[in-house]
């Protein structure tokens, strides 16, 4: 485990303003005065980068400037300088130098592992210290273990999309012809899904991302109004059909989207969503201690990026904002546009096992992340088509978006710990769903009446 760190003078603002994740490269180091930190988990220091002033007053020529002196970040980084001897430096820092050094050794602790030591000074005053070791690979090296099969997934996943926004937009067409497309439930939805994509950027940390800034306003905005229309093309484009093929699936949903929150069908689906989504939670929070029984490594984050793990760990508005944007992608991307790609299958075969068939593999297959990532979405697919099939759009949607809100969030029952909000609010959201489905589905009966009148 290693951490990272990052100051800037000015807010920082990722290069994808619709997402609240800092990496530790995004933004990159452009801005005067920005520092970026690496600590083991013994405080040791292992990278260290800044970027100087773009302005340094000219000095004379005989005076020079200080000497760098290069001790004190391998005293910080727990070395000691004497036992390395100097090499040419092979790695470039982030930002301008106009003195380089490097050193090779070995870690006190790890004789059998060598490491080089890439520094760099600017003016006398540090800007870069880095500790390669061994199996450090150079970020602008791509990696061509794969590349057919990158180089067709890319492919895939460019054209796919498009494919189905084309052939969505031809069904949505012909349905609003022919009268029989649901535009007020599709209005409701992508309603739904615009203002849970703005209420992302209101929580989202000034200090953090830079959210008040114009740029990422209009950033969450431009995309919340993308993802608008296109849930309202997707859905007037499959509701008729998924009404047509799979009747039962849509009766709860349609429902619920009527505004008949107290139909005890709508509680009873919303009360299975809950149930699905723990067992989702169970899926991937129980994959590492699975993986070792079937020979497969587990992943340092089964789904999306390693960043989002630790985000909630900045604070409980940071956290809610990193979960309701990914409430959102979870039911636009995990939800609504699967859905679409399924029926299109439907049409496209004429038989629903042939549709399953070819659906499973190519959301698995899209996913080249190693044999773990693999293994994960499949059975993130048979528990798709399960919750689908068996208990209808209502509870998928309902699971998916929980299963959104929480994917990032670290598990905890305990609140002494910094990071116990997020967990709190998520199993305070949870809590609330369930009990509004249970309730509901009683419709208006005693849960336990029968038994109680039988004693």
């Amino acid at each position: 485990m290693r951490f990272w760190f990052r100051q800037s003078p000015v807010d920082l603002a990722p290069a994808d303003s619709t997402t609240p994740v800092i990496q530790y490269e995004d933004p990159p180091f452009t801005v005067t005065g920005s520092i970026g930190v690496w600590l083991d988990t013994k405080g040791r220091l292992l990278r260290f980068d800044a970027v100087p002033p773009e302005h340094e007053p000219a000095t004379p020529q005989q005076a020079g400037h200080a000497a760098t002196n290069w001790s004190i970040p391998f005293e910080v980084a727990g070395l000691a300088i004497e036992s390395f001897r100097p090499v040419p430096p092979e790695w470039s820092p982030v930002a301008y130098a106009d003195e380089r050094r490097a050193w090779q050794g070995v870690y006190p602790e790890a004789e059998d592992a060598p490491i080089r030591v890439e520094a760099a000074a600017f003016a006398g005053r540090l800007v870069s210290f880095r500790i390669i070791e061994p199996w450090t690979k150079p970020a602008d090296v791509p990696d061509t273990s794969q590349t057919f099969t990158r180089s067709v997934t890319s492919f895939v996943e460019i054209v796919l999309p498009i494919l189905i926004l084309i052939g969505g937009a031809l069904l949505a067409v012909r349905n609003i012809r022919l009268g029989r497309s649901d535009r007020r439930g599709a209005f409701r939805l992508a309603a739904y899904l615009l203002v849970i994509g703005m209420l992302a950027w209101v929580f989202m940390q000034s200090h953090f991302t830079g959210a008040t800034s114009s740029r990422v306003f209009f950033g969450h905005l431009s995309w919340s109004l993308y993802r608008f229309v296109v849930v309202w093309i997707f859905y007037v484009a499959i509701e008729p059909y998924l009404r047509r093929l799979w009747p039962r699936t849509m009766i709860s949903w349609a429902r619920a989207l009527d505004g008949r929150w107290r139909d005890p069908l709508v509680g009873r689906d919303c009360l299975l969503g809950t149930v699905a989504a723990g067992a989702m939670w169970l899926v991937l929070s129980g994959w590492p201690l699975v993986s070792g029984w079937v020979g497969v490594p587990a992943l340092a984050s089964p789904i999306g990026h390693d960043a989002n793990g630790v985000v909630p760990l900045a604070g409980p508005l940071t956290g809610l904002s990193l979960m309701l944007f990914l409430h959102a992608g979870a039911l636009f991307n995990g939800g609504l546009r699967l859905v679409m790609l399924l029926v299109l299958l439907r049409l496209l075969t004429r038989r629903t096992w042939i549709a399953v068939a070819v659906w499973l593999p190519l959301i698995v297959g899209l996913n080249i992340g190693g044999d773990a990532k693999r293994i994960i979405f499949f059975a993130f697919g048979l528990m798709w088509l399960a919750i689908f099939f068996r208990l209808g759009v209502l509870s998928l949607m309902v699971a998916l978006g929980l299963t959104g809100l929480q994917i990032t969030v670290p598990a905890t029952l305990s609140t002494s710990v910094w990071y116990a909000v997020p967990s709190w609010i998520f199993l305070v959201i949870l809590a609330a769903v369930a009990s509004y489905g249970f309730i509901v589905s009683l419709g208006g009966g005693r849960a336990f009446g029968k038994i109680l009148a039988e004693q």
